[in-house]
C-alpha cells in the first residue's frame, strides 16, 4: 500500500496532543486506502526528548527520516510509494526531508513556512 507521512505544523509542545489535530485529514486519507503515518516529533505528544528542531535545527527532520526508515520495514507498506504531506512547520520539514532523501516520491506542502518567523 502507498504511504503518506503526515507532518504536523507547529503546535506548542506543552499543548500538543496526538489525537486532537488533523484527525479529519488523516481519516480521509486512510479511508482512501493509504497507510498514514503521523510522527510525534521529539518532545511532542508521548515522544521522548527535548522539543527542538523547528526552523534551522535538523532534529525534527531526523525524526521524520527515522520514521520513514521504520515504515519502509512494515510489511504492508510499499517503499516505492511513499509520499509526504506537511502543514506550516510540517511543510518546512517535508521540504527538507525531500531534499535529503529520494525515498519520498511525492510531496504536498500546505501553507508551508520555509524560514524563521524572525526578521
Amino acid at each position: 500500500m502507498a504511504v503518506i507521512v503526515f507532518n504536523h505544523g507547529y503546535i506548542a509542545p506543552a499543548e500538543y496532543r496526538t489525537t486532537e489535530r488533523y484527525v479529519n485529514y488523516m481519516g480521509a486519507l486512510s479511508r482512501s486506502g493509504y497507510i498514514v503515518l503521523r510522527p510525534d516529533y521529539r518532545g511532542h505528544g508521548s515522544s521522548e526528548g527535548v522539543a527542538r528542531g523547528a526552523y534551522g535545527a535538523p532534529d525534527y527532520v531526523v525524526d521524520v527520516m527515522n520514521a520513514v526508515g521504520a515504515i519502509k520495514q512494515y510489511s504492508d507498506a510499499d517503499p516505492a510509494r511513499i509520499g509526504m504531506w506537511g502543514h506550516s512547520m510540517g511543510g518546512y520539514i517535508t521540504l527538507r526531508v525531500m531534499v535529503a532523501t529520494r525515498d519520498i516520491k511525492a510531496g504536498v506542502i500546505w501553507a508551508g513556512v520555509v524560514a524563521s518567523y524572525r526578521i
